[in-house]
């Protein structure tokens, strides 16, 4: 016999509660109340019956109180739940409950976001900075991987209440610890509508190019390492796939990649006249972005007023159904993200042109030497810049023709140009390149008309004032990373 002190501690759901009891009937154990009158008799049963029905009736109205107490607090504003991390439950001076930045937390979160932002690290290598810099869990345990997506991704900390089970989005009435600005541009990373220069993550020292070359034939990543032959190791790239058609020894891959930045060099009187263009359209596009920013900043206004329109129209006029509310919050919520999105954008950042420029010239100018100068991390990043969507290789070991940065596409003369430079292999990577010589670049015609140049440059000069979103960020990425 199993003895209760009342049905409601025995089983709050009424279908619980009876399978419960077939189970205990099953090896011949009765049930029993100390304050209810309940035995095996017909009225014993159904009084069982109603009381199991009544306990599951408390059950239902406490919970909906409980959840009703709890949307009135999300629709003050008001977080009403156990704080997340960087955040910490208190009170107000009137008693009432609500979530403060937490002073020591909250600048590592803030730091989380704005190491993100840059688009310059990976997840692994943002956890490992506010690792370092002391962000702890309240156990005091290190940080795992998962909490930080699930702190990037909460709108919480951008002081923005999200509740997808009752389709709840609100304004907080607490303070954010980070901007509406920062945790879009987060976002836009994370859904990858922003790309990020971030290098691969699985960095080896020996093998720069593994995980950005990808085999023709599969299109499988290129992967590296290191064959054990008779006296000696000796390193090696290949398919990461089933095909096995690549297997080239890292020096050969590596000269070959060498002599296509090698044929990449842009020719000194274009960079000359690069310099004098960014410089002068940098000029012309300050002084458009003070109107452009006035632009987007009414946009932006206008925008929060039909939010506020739309959420007055449902919590006071009760004119429209939650239905409704949701999905025109839901697309008036984007449309303001994407505005505040164009708003920065359109801000020019403080920066030393001068500088900038001068890392460009030598980028320009002698990219393999650059990049056969830089770090693991640097060449990975380097080479994103260089051909965003990477490069293939053949099966006989020859790189394929890649699709380069705008850069590049923008200041090489047309192809029909006779006073353009090329290889003497053409398009190819150059024989001699294998055995580790470089080829040097051949002028097809060594002193072109003065006519043709003067319309080599005009037409650089069109398509740089046309395409002026190449933007500085490309060499400041390196500059930050310890780029020289």
């Amino acid at each position: 016999m199993v003895v209760v002190y009342s049905l409601s501690r025995f089983a709050r759901e009424k279908y619980d509660h009876f399978a419960v009891r077939a189970l205990l009937h099953k090896f011949g154990i009765t049930l029993r109340s100390a304050t209810e009158p309940i035995d095996e008799s017909p009225t014993g049963k159904l009084m069982e019956g109603v009381l199991a029905s009544f306990n599951q009736f408390d059950n239902d109205v406490r919970g909906e109180r409980t959840r009703t107490g709890l949307k009135k607090a999300v629709d003050l504003g008001r977080w009403p739940f156990f704080a997340p991390i960087g955040y910490l439950n208190s009170k107000d001076a009137t008693g009432t409950a609500v979530i403060t930045p937490d002073p020591i937390r909250a600048p590592l979160i803030r730091m989380a976001y704005e190491k993100y932002a840059t688009g310059l690290y990976t997840k692994q290598q943002v956890l490992e900075m506010v690792t370092v810099a002391g962000l702890r869990t309240r156990k005091n345990r290190k940080l795992a991987k998962q909490e930080l997506d699930r702190i990037l991704a909460n709108p919480i900390y951008a002081g923005r209440i999200k509740i997808n089970v009752w389709s709840e989005r609100k304004k907080g009435n607490f303070e954010s610890i980070v901007t509406e600005d920062l945790f879009e541009r987060v976002q836009a990373i994370l859904s990858g509508r922003k790309p990020k220069l971030s290098p691969f993550q699985r960095h080896h020292p020996d093998f720069p190019l593994r995980a950005f070359i990808r085999c023709s034939q599969c299109g499988q990543v290129i992967t590296g390492s290191w064959s054990k032959g008779r006296n000696q190791k000796c390193p090696y790239y290949h398919c990461a796939g089933r095909c096995r058609g690549i297997n080239l020894r890292k020096e050969k891959l590596e000269a070959k990649f060498t002599a296509l930045l090698e044929r990449m060099q842009i020719r000194q009187e274009y960079v000359e006249l690069f310099r004098k263009i960014v410089l002068d359209q940098w000029q012309n596009k300050s002084d458009a972005t003070i109107s452009m920013l006035a632009g987007y900043q009414r946009e932006l206004r206008q925008l929060n007023d039909q939010r506020e329109q739309l959420i007055d129209a449902f919590v006071y006029a009760k004119a429209i159904t939650q239905e409704i509310y949701n999905q025109r919050l839901d697309k008036l919520e984007q449309e303001i993200a994407l505005a505040r999105m164009r708003l920065h954008d359109a801000q020019l950042d403080e920066v030393d042109l001068e500088s900038v420029l001068s890392f460009a010239e030598k980028f320009l100018l002698d990219p393999a030497r650059l990049w056969l100068e830089m770090s693991l991390e640097q060449r990975q990043r380097f080479q994103l810049v260089l051909f965003p969507k990477g490069i293939e290789l053949m099966p006989n070991g020859e790189v394929g023709t890649a699709v380069t940065s705008s850069v590049f596409e923008i200041l090489q003369p047309k192809s029909g140009d006779k006073t353009q430079l090329a290889g003497v292999t053409g398009l190819e990577p150059a024989t001699s390149a294998v055995t580790g010589q470089r080829s040097e670049p051949v002028e097809l015609h060594p002193q072109p008309p003065k006519r043709k140049i003067r319309r080599a440059k005009s037409g650089i000069r069109n398509k740089i004032a046309s395409n002026f979103d190449i933007r500085a960020s490309y060499f400041r990425a390196f500059r930050r990373g310890g780029g020289r």
